[in-house]
């Protein structure tokens, strides 16, 4: 899985991280991570982008649930 991050500034500053890959077992830490990263840089508002995962896993479902626990 790869993980792409952008910013995108307007009347809300919004922090988007782009998925590519399946997100399960073997990848939900990265995902995880760069939450972390992103909320740590002065993120307030993450958008997850999973238009390019074809499959998540329950791993995955626990990785979006501790993202929105970050925030």
């Amino acid at each position: 899985m790869n993980i792409a991050a952008e910013q995108h500034a307007g009347q809300v500053p919004v922090t988007i991280l782009r998925l590519q890959g399946d997100l399960d077992g073997s990848n939900y830490l990265d995902l995880i991570a760069a939450a972390k990263e992103a909320y740590q840089g002065g993120a307030k508002c993450l958008l997850i982008d999973l238009s390019g995962v074809p499959y998540m896993s329950s791993a995955g479902l626990v990785a979006l649930h501790s993202a929105v626990l970050l925030l």
